[in-house]
């Protein structure tokens, strides 16, 4: 009996209320900041994208590994080699095939994969924003499996369509963070493989919708 009179006491339900409007301000106030973090994190995701944006589009590294990606293709393109060919040489793993196909020999090879990776290196180090490293593990276009080979010689004259390429970049890439850090990790691949990567990483940031 004396529980229940205790329970009925006026200031106990008043402490009781009191308490409840308090949690639940508490909470409210705790809502209200983490959306003002994530807004907040949006904006600066978006000024970071735009700065890197504006200095890639000048920043000579970056030009001239994609005029790399762009000189093999025309290669392949001048030489009119076979693409389901070379799509069996990569899924084969035939780097000799492919060096034949396409008409490198190994001198050019050698010195277009130090320049690449030289490139790749500058990039990193000019933009330590990136988080390189940390994000190496969610590229999603950085592996080259066999299906992604497949995908890129069966999709081959509309994934190395420059005009489609450039503008592209140009008008604003989906996701230009993660398309410049997939890029960069595909410069570790070697020249064969970082011309087949730099294309995937385009398709898979820049335009992920389009076939």
């Amino acid at each position: 009996m004396n529980t229940l009179k205790f329970f009925r006491k006026p200031y106990l339900s008043l402490f009781i209320a009191s308490f409840i409007l308090f949690t639940s301000c508490a909470q409210k106030d705790t809502l209200n900041i983490n959306n003002q973090e994530i807004e907040t994190n949006k904006k600066d995701d978006k000024i970071i994208e735009s700065k890197l944006k504006s200095n890639l589009k000048k920043d000579n590294s970056y030009i001239e590994l994609i005029s790399i990606q762009e000189s093999i293709t025309k290669k392949v393109k001048q030489n009119k080699v076979s693409i389901p060919e070379l799509k069996n040489a990569y899924l084969s793993n035939n780097i000799g095939k492919i060096k034949s196909l396409i008409g490198f020999n190994d001198e050019e090879l050698n010195l277009m994969d130090q320049r690449i990776k030289q490139l790749g290196y500058d990039l990193k180090s000019k933009y330590p924003e990136l988080l390189i490293d940390s994000s190496v593990a969610n590229c999603l276009g950085c592996n080259i499996d066999k299906e992604k080979i497949s995908y890129f010689f069966d999709n081959f004259e509309i994934l190395t369509n420059y005009n489609s390429t450039k503008s592209s970049l140009d008008d604003g890439c989906a996701d230009y963070t993660s398309f410049t850090i997939c890029l960069i990790v595909c410069t570790t691949s070697g020249p064969v493989i970082y011309w087949l990567c730099s294309y995937l990483c385009y398709r898979t940031y820049c335009v992920p919708n389009e076939t």
